[in-house]
């Protein structure tokens, strides 16, 4: 194309965002080798939203996190450069790629995590976090990039007040225009990732608002092991950001839940109406409810401390017995 950015030769158009074009620049000086990304903003009267997404991904200094190599602020097309990831974001790979591979999403996932918690750390929030704005390098290394409306802990708010940020698929309530749920916090950031990781792993589903329920993933993937994710979801999406799981404990419960799909164990809450794990033909329905004198029928009594409740098969008859006075969570039965 020829045209240059101070030493960054344009050798073609990558696309553009709602704010900014994208190009695919040189060093015409040789002293960065290969090719980068240079972005251009488009309206330059977001100067201080541009000054402010490179001081942030600048002062982090993060492995997941875009590497910016220059920028310029002066004048009237304000640009930085960076990295190239040539593999695209996640939105380009596509979600078919992940489809029910809980394994291959959070390899993926995992590492943005660690680098949202970097963020965090220094007081930065992304609020933006979506498939577009992660990318990946040659080498299959996440990147979390587009820190464009993050918002930084303690200093001036640049954004208008009422203002919606971020991607309606993926924003969290309390950044709509109009809702009074508080300031953006890190559990912002868990609220979209939720939303990323649904999308990956039903292969491509957007639900709305909190509904991540509406379509479950073990009526899309045919496994009641995927319950596990809609328990985790349960403490992500979240439209209170109070009841929101702590980015800092996401990771841990993350691979957590990847143990507990990845060796198909049966949850609790879906064990009620989804497949005996028997015959996987039938499904359970409540059989013995909290202490029934019935349950002699089944060879067992009720004595002080006990409380035997059992699911059945509706195909085999295949029983599961629970004894509720020695569990620590009484409250799935009756969700």
């Amino acid at each position: 194309m020829g045209r240059k950015y101070g030493r960054w030769e344009v050798i073609g158009s990558v696309g553009e965002g709602g704010q900014a074009h994208l190009f695919r620049v040189l060093d015409s000086t040789k002293a960065v080798s290969g090719e980068r990304v240079l972005k251009r903003l488009k309206n330059v009267e977001r100067k201080d939203l541009f000054d402010r997404e490179i001081r942030a991904i600048t002062g982090l200094q993060h492995p997941n996190i875009l590497r910016i190599d220059d920028y310029e602020l002066v004048g009237d097309s304000p640009y930085y450069v960076a990295e190239h990831c040539e593999r695209g974001s996640l939105a380009k790979v596509g979600a078919d790629r992940f489809r029910g591979d809980v394994r291959a999403s959070l390899e993926a996932l995992l590492p943005i995590v660690d680098a949202l918690n970097a963020a965090h750390r220094t007081g930065v929030i992304h609020r933006d976090v979506k498939p577009p704005n992660i990318l990946f390098r040659a080498d299959g290394t996440p990147v979390l990039a587009d820190f464009g409306i993050c918002h930084v802990d303690g200093d001036r708010l640049v954004t208008l007040t009422d203002e919606a940020m971020g991607s309606v698929n993926y924003i969290a309530p309390e950044m709509e225009s109009g809702r009074r749920l508080g300031p953006p916090t890190d559990v912002t950031d868990v609220y979209s990732l939720g939303k990323v990781l649904f999308w990956m792993i039903s292969g491509g589903h957007i639900f709305g608002r909190e509904d991540h329920r509406g379509r479950p993933l073990p009526e899309i993937l045919g496994g009641q092991q995927f319950e596990h994710i809609h328990l985790l979801l349960d403490e992500m999406v979240v439209e209170d950001p109070r009841r929101r799981i702590p980015m800092r404990l996401l990771k841990t419960r993350l691979q957590e839940m990847e143990a507990l799909v990845m060796g198909d164990f049966a949850p609790l809450k879906p064990s009620i109406g989804l497949r005996c794990r028997f015959c996987g033909l039938g499904t359970y329905v409540k059989h013995i409810g909290p202490k029934e004198q019935r349950v002699s029928r089944i060879g067992l009594q009720n004595i002080a401390g006990t409380d035997v409740r059992a699911l059945v098969c509706t195909r085999c008859g295949h029983l599961e017995i629970f004894d509720f006075g020695a569990t620590t969570d009484k409250t799935w039965w009756d969700q």
